[in-house]
Protein backbone atom coordinates (compact mmCIF):
# COMPACT_ATOMS: atom_id res chain seq x y z
CA UNK A 1 0.00 0.00 0.00
CA UNK A 2 1.36 3.45 -0.90
CA UNK A 3 2.24 6.14 1.64
CA UNK A 4 -0.52 8.32 0.17
CA UNK A 5 -3.08 5.56 0.75
CA UNK A 6 -1.89 5.08 4.33
CA UNK A 7 -1.99 8.81 5.12
CA UNK A 8 -4.46 10.44 2.70
CA UNK A 9 -5.08 13.61 4.75
CA UNK A 10 -1.47 14.66 5.36
CA UNK A 11 -0.85 18.21 4.12
CA UNK A 12 2.15 19.46 2.18
CA UNK A 13 5.45 19.73 4.01
CA UNK A 14 6.24 23.46 4.13
CA UNK A 15 9.68 24.63 5.26
CA UNK A 16 10.30 28.35 5.71
CA UNK A 17 13.52 30.33 6.03
CA UNK A 18 13.35 34.04 6.89
CA UNK A 19 16.00 36.74 6.87
CA UNK A 20 16.51 40.18 8.29
CA UNK A 21 19.74 42.08 8.55
CA UNK A 22 21.74 45.24 8.28
CA UNK A 23 21.12 48.00 5.76
CA UNK A 24 24.78 48.95 5.63
CA UNK A 25 27.37 46.37 4.56
CA UNK A 26 30.74 46.84 2.90
CA UNK A 27 30.38 46.61 -0.91
CA UNK A 28 32.88 43.76 -1.20
CA UNK A 29 30.97 41.69 1.33
CA UNK A 30 27.62 41.70 -0.48
CA UNK A 31 28.51 39.27 -3.30
CA UNK A 32 30.17 36.88 -0.85
CA UNK A 33 27.10 36.94 1.42
CA UNK A 34 24.78 36.23 -1.49
CA UNK A 35 26.89 33.19 -2.37
CA UNK A 36 26.82 32.03 1.25
CA UNK A 37 23.04 32.36 1.42
CA UNK A 38 22.69 30.40 -1.86
CA UNK A 39 24.91 27.66 -0.42
CA UNK A 40 22.90 27.62 2.79
CA UNK A 41 19.63 27.29 0.87
CA UNK A 42 21.10 24.41 -1.13
CA UNK A 43 22.25 22.68 2.06
CA UNK A 44 18.88 23.16 3.76
CA UNK A 45 17.04 21.73 0.76
CA UNK A 46 19.37 18.72 0.57
CA UNK A 47 19.10 17.94 4.30
CA UNK A 48 15.35 18.35 4.30
CA UNK A 49 14.89 16.08 1.29
CA UNK A 50 17.20 13.44 2.79
CA UNK A 51 15.29 13.50 6.09
CA UNK A 52 11.98 13.41 4.23
CA UNK A 53 13.09 10.39 2.20
CA UNK A 54 13.97 8.51 5.41
CA UNK A 55 10.62 9.29 7.03
CA UNK A 56 7.78 6.88 6.32
CA UNK A 57 5.27 9.60 7.14
CA UNK A 58 6.89 12.42 5.11
CA UNK A 59 8.22 10.45 2.13
CA UNK A 60 5.13 10.91 -0.04
CA UNK A 61 4.41 14.50 0.88
CA UNK A 62 4.80 17.41 -1.50
CA UNK A 63 7.55 19.73 -0.26
CA UNK A 64 7.25 23.52 -0.45
CA UNK A 65 10.26 25.72 0.33
CA UNK A 66 9.61 29.35 1.26
CA UNK A 67 12.05 32.20 1.73
CA UNK A 68 10.53 35.17 3.58
CA UNK A 69 11.92 38.69 3.85
CA UNK A 70 10.77 42.31 4.01
CA UNK A 71 12.96 43.42 1.08
CA UNK A 72 14.73 46.01 3.20
CA UNK A 73 17.74 47.32 1.29
CA UNK A 74 20.98 45.37 1.42
CA UNK A 75 20.72 42.25 3.64
CA UNK A 76 17.10 41.37 2.84
CA UNK A 77 17.68 41.96 -0.88
CA UNK A 78 20.85 39.84 -0.79
CA UNK A 79 18.77 37.01 0.65
CA UNK A 80 15.94 37.58 -1.83
CA UNK A 81 18.34 37.47 -4.77
CA UNK A 82 19.86 34.25 -3.45
CA UNK A 83 16.40 32.69 -3.09
CA UNK A 84 15.46 33.77 -6.62
CA UNK A 85 18.69 32.23 -7.90
CA UNK A 86 17.53 28.98 -6.30
CA UNK A 87 13.94 29.30 -7.47
CA UNK A 88 14.67 27.12 -10.49
CA UNK A 89 15.29 23.51 -9.61
CA UNK A 90 15.29 20.45 -11.80
CA UNK A 91 12.30 18.22 -11.07
CA UNK A 92 11.59 16.44 -8.81
CA UNK A 93 13.40 18.75 -6.37
CA UNK A 94 11.32 21.55 -4.90
CA UNK A 95 12.38 25.10 -5.63
CA UNK A 96 12.52 28.07 -3.29
CA UNK A 97 9.59 30.51 -3.41
CA UNK A 98 10.21 34.11 -2.40
CA UNK A 99 7.55 35.59 -0.11
CA UNK A 100 8.05 39.32 0.37
CA UNK A 101 6.37 40.84 3.37
CA UNK A 102 6.41 44.52 2.51
CA UNK A 103 5.83 47.10 5.23
CA UNK A 104 3.15 48.76 3.06
CA UNK A 105 1.59 48.52 -0.42
CA UNK A 106 3.94 47.57 -3.27
CA UNK A 107 3.54 50.91 -5.11
CA UNK A 108 4.24 52.90 -1.93
CA UNK A 109 7.19 50.69 -1.09
CA UNK A 110 8.64 51.19 -4.59
CA UNK A 111 8.34 54.97 -4.19
CA UNK A 112 10.05 55.00 -0.80
CA UNK A 113 12.75 52.68 -2.10
CA UNK A 114 13.58 55.03 -5.01
CA UNK A 115 16.92 56.14 -3.52
CA UNK A 116 17.87 52.54 -2.81
CA UNK A 117 16.95 51.59 -6.39
CA UNK A 118 19.18 54.37 -7.75
CA UNK A 119 22.05 53.22 -5.52
CA UNK A 120 21.58 49.55 -6.47
CA UNK A 121 20.66 48.46 -2.93
CA UNK A 122 17.22 47.27 -4.01
CA UNK A 123 16.29 45.58 -7.26
CA UNK A 124 13.10 46.57 -9.15
CA UNK A 125 12.75 43.00 -10.42
CA UNK A 126 12.71 41.73 -6.84
CA UNK A 127 10.05 44.28 -5.81
CA UNK A 128 7.95 43.39 -8.86
CA UNK A 129 7.77 39.73 -7.87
Amino acid sequence: MSDAALHPAIPDLVFTVAITGHRVLPDGLQAALQGQVRSLLDAVRTRLLNAQHRSELDRGRTTILRFVCALAPVADVIGARAALARSVAAPPEPRWHLNAVLPFARASYAKTAAADLREGKTDEAVIAR
